[in-house]
């Protein structure tokens, strides 16, 4: 199968299982990655969910073998079908971390954006070489430019170069560097941190988060407040106070 999807302690292991094309994203890996995603926000129990690849790469991006001899429209939909599922992952009500191996490039760097956390393996290797092949990056161009900065994102855009691990760390491209073989254990470190937190705290907190980025400051701290009340009338948020209480008071 293109995708493999596995859960265990509330946490949910995505795999892109086309290493044969360095996961490209042909249309049979974006129909199942769209079943993945179904089965995903079914899952009310879930807190965490990962998403790597099979094999040598992290994801290659779009499959260009897909748009050879296709007409204007046909690309525009494949691309923007691409763009959907980038969407639709970053909407997920749980956190996401990519742990990125290999080569993530094109449409694989943009994929590995809408996670809300970036893991890198040291052999990991990131750019967005389309503008070689002539044409401009179809999107995630916005989210590159709110994470690395504007004159970062236009160097990366407009060379089309690759650049290794230790420099998307030292640029924000990737939130931590870890050594190949340590990759997973590091992500399902970060991902059991989280999913020992209050489950409604986490799934408030990643929609506050989602909503708030085309807010002004005095809309989103409203928006942020009411999310906080919800949250505070659980029995996670009174066995927080209390256990905090406890513990001051103790001699």
């Amino acid at each position: 199968m293109p995708v493999d999807l596995t859960f265990r302690d509330h946490i949910g292991v995505l795999t892109l299982n086309r290493p044969e094309a360095l996961n490209a994203l042909d249309h049979r890996l974006q129909a199942d990655l769209e079943a993945a995603l179904a089965e995903v926000e079914a899952r009310e129990d879930l807190r965490a969910l990962i998403v790597t690849g099979a094999g040598r790469a992290f994801c290659a991006g779009s499959d260009v073998k897909d748009l050879y001899g296709v007409s204007p429209d046909e690309a525009d939909r494949i691309v923007r079908r691409e763009a959907r599922i980038c969407q639709r992952l970053a909407d997920l009500p749980v956190p996401t971390l990519a742990a990125i191996h290999g080569y993530a490039l094109g449409g694989g760097i943009a994929f590995a954006l809408y996670h809300d956390i970036r893991v890198a393996a040291e052999s990991a290797r990131l750019g967005c070489p389309e503008i070689k092949l002539g044409w401009s990056t179809p999107y995630g161009m916005s989210l590159l430019t709110r994470v690395v900065g504007r004159s970062k994102a236009r160097e990366l855009l407009f060379r089309g170069h690759v650049i290794d691990a230790r420099e998307a760390h030292r640029i924000g491209l990737v939130d931590e560097v870890a050594p190949d073989a340590e990759l997973m254990e590091t992500a399902e470190r970060i991902a059991r941190e989280i999913a020992a937190h209050s489950p409604t705290g986490v799934r408030a907190l990643k929609a506050v988060l989602n909503a708030e980025e085309g807010m002004g400051v005095r809309e989103a701290d409203d928006y942020e407040c009411r999310a906080f009340r919800i949250c505070f009338d659980t029995d996670e948020a009174r066995a927080g106070i209390k256990d905090f209480v406890e513990k001051r008071r103790r001699p």
